[in-house]
């Protein structure tokens, strides 16, 4: 996959996109935040998550926030962001850099790792604003609606590497084609194309940060090692 079919796929999606409206909001786009630096990147990581915490239903897009998530010292996550997205981080800058969560910088001595969500793909369930806890009935629904979406980004991001933040029970895109594995609570199905994780949500209180990012960084760096050398 080029630059150019990727742009192209990409452009095609957002199309998709102007057709949501949902609960009388409109989408929030999502996808791949740095087109270069995903292809560029190792491995393609794909976050699958159930939706924004926000009760905004004005029109914007995740990949804006998520290229530019650095707060406005620059020092940190942005504000009420952190929560969620510093396990993304160090999950994601763990994998990508073959580390550990006990080695990875922490973003706020070193926010420059922040910048590592530029080659993420990152997409949600529900492509329109909710609450602080997310309704599974809504999600669900949605997801019956325009579920076509969510499959076309999948299909058009090829991913190898594909992580479910507690999501993948809804969308069950994947077939069973797959060796599994399960550790600390969280499934792990693989194949040569890619690792597929059933994961917690990145904010959970099921396990602490390090155990989260080390059960996915240590699954992931192993299906690479038997895979893609």
């Amino acid at each position: 996959m080029n630059k150019e079919e990727l742009v192209k796929k990409i452009e095609e999606i957002d199309k998709d996109f102007e057709s949501i409206v949902y609960e009388e909001r409109t989408a929030i786009k999502d996808g791949v935040v740095d087109v270069d630096a995903y292809l560029l990147a190792d491995l393609r990581i794909m976050w699958i998550l159930k939706e924004v915490n926000s009760p905004d239903d004005e029109e914007w897009d995740m990949r804006d926030v998520l290229n530019n998530l650095k707060s406005t010292s620059g020092t940190t996550i942005k504000e009420g962001w952190g929560s969620t997205f510093n396990s993304i981080v160090y999950t994601t800058y763990g994998i990508l850099n073959n580390l550990y969560w006990e080695d990875i910088p922490n973003t706020d001595v070193t926010p420059e790792i922040i910048d590592v969500l530029k080659k993420i793909a990152f997409v949600n369930v529900k492509k329109v604003s909710g609450g602080s806890k997310a309704i599974h009935n809504s999600l669900v629904d949605f997801h019956n609606q325009f579920g076509y979406i969510l499959k076309k980004q999948i299909e058009s991001f090829n991913p190898d590497v594909i992580i479910c933040g507690n999501t993948m029970e809804i969308i069950d895109e994947f077939g069973n084609q797959y060796e599994f594995l399960k550790e600390n609570g969280m499934d792990f199905y693989t194949s040569e194309k890619h690792i597929l994780v059933d994961a917690f949500h990145p904010n959970n209180s099921k396990l602490t940060q390090e155990t989260y990012c080390d059960t996915i960084i240590k699954n992931v760096l192993a299906w690479k090692e038997k895979y893609k050398k």
